[in-house]
């Protein structure tokens, strides 16, 4: 008996076959995608930026997730990977192909949750109902689609048939309906959320704080000024975009902090910085950012001070802070480790002179961290320093950057090296500290700012993220943000 005579089966209309199959296609899409380096690579840190932006309890949910899989992302998203590749083959063949499609149902529903945080409906700008319901819908139209009766798929690519009954005509039709509808809302979002810039991106700020969050390795970024108002905004950078996150407790609109992260604690740590423009009282509070900002209150904290320089040394494992400015502009000197929850203040028989505005980064060549520039009371500095976990050296170089101030430092973990981009007083903008000192490097294209920017590691080891800034003395200041990659400076947002 064929399965055309078989009493109660019902074939499926070659169209529908065809949907199938270009599902199953599909699948198999999305699988060699995610077996790509660089999707494992920010596999783990989209648990955590999703749990950034949602509530409990799906926060904590997320955060699990992000827990369970933190040790070894690449195992599981190979795991994923090798499920997408078996569900497509079985789907597009046709070979056990209902039990395949019910198995996208909950691994869909999973992905929606946790891969895309339900669509994060609570993020600010960001209401994509992305691929995960397309998909499962999809999956429950085929598998309704098919004779009740059968537990193969197989015959759908034969032609022939008995017509479907009408209930499943109107089931297959109204689950084909709502699939485009969701696409159509989900299109619709994405280019809703894309034409209003303001509400998905950072503002237009300078001197706001940018730090590389190992934990969930993304990139943190708050605040920052404008000439009118200053921010208490947060967002991460994934890799790919801004994502903005939620905090039970927020640092006050303010620029001109540092942070950097904290490995002992698995967390961020900020201090200083000012809330008007700069130009207010000069802030002495430490806060800390864990999935959300937490304010401290360390015993004899520094006195307030905007622009210091802020760096973490993993040779020594300290978190090191120097200089900076009170409210009157004054430069400030004294070097600080922040240890055990609390600041302290070293005794040093040589430590570099007083100065706001410098930058500090690791270098991974020679072990310590250097610090560049600044202004003290004469104006714009020179000089490079390094800090060996006990003390600090002056150190040479056949060429330098010149006198300045406000610049953006960062490691650039592509070259082994440090990076320093442009500042006030900058005729060349990019340079690179190495084995021989400074160099200047010359890609072809560099950010248009002219200070205040923000810079940090860029996540999973790929250069260095930059952030903002001033476009020109006195002109404006700037959202975009750019990738130097080892060699050349790109637009990314």
């Amino acid at each position: 008996m064929t399965a055309s005579n078989q009493p109660g089966a019902t074939l499926v209309p070659k169209w529908l076959a065809s949907v199938r199959v270009g599902f199953g296609a599909l699948l198999l899409i999305d699988a060699v995608l995610e077996f790509q380096p660089g999707t494992y690579q920010i596999f783990n840190s989209l648990f955590y930026s999703n749990a950034s932006v949602s509530p409990q309890p799906l926060r904590g949910l997320l955060v699990f997730a992000a827990q369970l899989t933190a040790h070894q992302p690449a195992v599981w998203n190979g795991i994923l990977a090798a499920l997408e590749t078996a569900l497509g083959v079985s789907i597009a063949t046709g070979v056990l192909a209902e039990a395949s499609l019910l198995a996208c149902l909950p691994l869909f529903l999973g992905i929606w949750i946790f891969g895309q945080g339900v669509g994060l409906p609570f993020a600010q700008g960001t209401t994509d109902l992305n691929s995960g319901p397309v998909y499962l819908l999809l999956a429950l139209v085929l598998l309704l689609g098919h004779s009740w009766r059968r537990l193969s798929l197989y015959a759908w690519a034969r032609p022939g048939g008995h017509p479907l009954p009408g209930r499943l005509r109107l089931v297959t039709g109204v689950g084909l309906a709502l699939t485009i509808t969701l696409a159509a809302l989900t299109w619709g979002s994405i280019a809703t959320t894309e034409s209003q810039p303001g509400q998905s991106t950072p503002p237009k700020v300078g001197g706001a704080v940018l730090a590389f969050d190992a934990q969930t390795g993304q990139d943190l970024l708050f605040g920052g000024c404008n000439y009118l108002t200053c921010s208490n905004r947060t967002w991460m950078w994934d890799g790919h975009r801004w994502l903005p996150a939620t905090s039970r407790e927020n640092p006050p609109p303010m620029g001109y902090a540092s942070a950097a992260f904290d490995p002992s604690d698995d967390q961020v740590i900020m201090f200083g910085g000012a809330t008007e423009q700069g130009l207010g009282p000069a802030l002495s509070s430490t806060w800390d950012w864990n999935q959300g900002w937490r304010t401290l209150s360390p015993a004899a904290p520094p006195p307030g001070r905007r622009f210091p320089a802020l760096a973490y040394d993993p040779a020594s494992k300290q978190l090191v802070m120097f200089g900076g400015d009170d409210a009157s502009g004054r430069p400030l000197s004294g070097t600080y480790l922040f240890q055990g929850g609390g600041w302290h203040r070293l005794s040093l028989p040589v430590q570099p002179q007083a100065r706001t505005a410098a930058a500090m980064a690791f270098d991974p060549r020679l072990g310590e961290l250097i610090m560049y520039g600044g202004s003290d009371e004469a104006g714009r500095l020179s000089d490079t320093w390094a800090w060996d976990g006990s003390g600090w050296s002056k150190l040479s170089s056949a060429r330098s950057p010149g006198p300045l101030a406000y610049v953006g430092m960062a490691t650039d973990p592509v070259n082994a090296s440090v990076l320093l981009y442009a500042g006030a007083g900058a005729k060349t903008t990019t340079w690179e500290w190495g084995r021989q000192g400074w160099t200047p490097l010359r890609p072809r294209q560099s950010p248009p700012v002219y200070s205040f920017m923000s810079m940090a590691e860029a996540p999973a080891g790929r250069g260095v993220l930059l952030f903002g800034g001033a476009t020109s003395y006195g002109s404006g200041f700037s959202a975009k943000t750019w990738m130097w990659n080892g060699s050349q400076w790109t637009e990314v947002s």
